[in-house]
């Protein structure tokens, strides 16, 4: 009797260089084509951003897998390290957005303050992934992984509490809902 085993299917892949190639080379094309597409960065001529993004997706890549890169500035290494913790963000945000909208806050304004504490901590991320920003002693705490999601959850329904409590004087009418007739 054959049993499926998706952790050994997932071995397996990475053996095969998924987590090295494949997906890296998925990502940056794909980021550079939505790029290349959204600001009509060389025409209205589809081929040649799919060309670009190609050909800037095997940039990355192929020193990558011949070992090119220094190791310290492998672009694959500092993609694999940081993607996970952006993914934590990215969470975290629909998270907000999903309690703001359950409560009926207006989610344009908290937009721009979201938006820019997002980017600001996503390159924050990839400049640790890169070794860019030293890691200071008294700081060491903040790279533990379960420290990192209770801050996350604390920031959050923190944020949350203060959109439910700021209604000011008009307040938040819930919706009324007939259950009989």
């Amino acid at each position: 009797m054959v049993y499926f085993n998706f952790e050994y299917i997932l071995q397996l892949w990475e053996s095969w260089g998924l987590m090295d190639v494949v997906l890296p080379f998925l990502l940056i094309f794909a980021v550079v084509y939505a790029i290349a597409e959204k600001t009509r960065l060389l025409g209205d001529n589809k081929r040649t951003h799919i060309i670009l993004a190609l050909v800037m997706a095997l940039a990355v890549v192929i020193p990558h897998v011949t070992y090119t890169y220094p190791p310290e500035a492998d672009v694959v290494n500092i993609i694999n390290t940081a993607l996970p913790q952006i993914a934590i963000v990215i969470i975290s945000i629909l998270m907000l957005m999903v309690l703001t909208g359950m409560i009926g806050a207006e989610w344009d304004a908290l937009k721009t303050i979201v938006g820019v504490f997002s980017i600001l901590v996503i390159i924050y991320i990839f400049a640790r992934a890169a070794n860019w920003v030293p890691s200071y002693g008294l700081l060491y705490w903040l790279e533990d992984p379960a420290i990192q999601s209770i801050l996350v959850i604390l920031l959050v329904f923190g944020l949350a509490i203060w959109l439910i409590t700021s209604g000011g004087e008009k307040g938040v009418e819930l919706p009324k809902i007939k259950l009989f007739k």
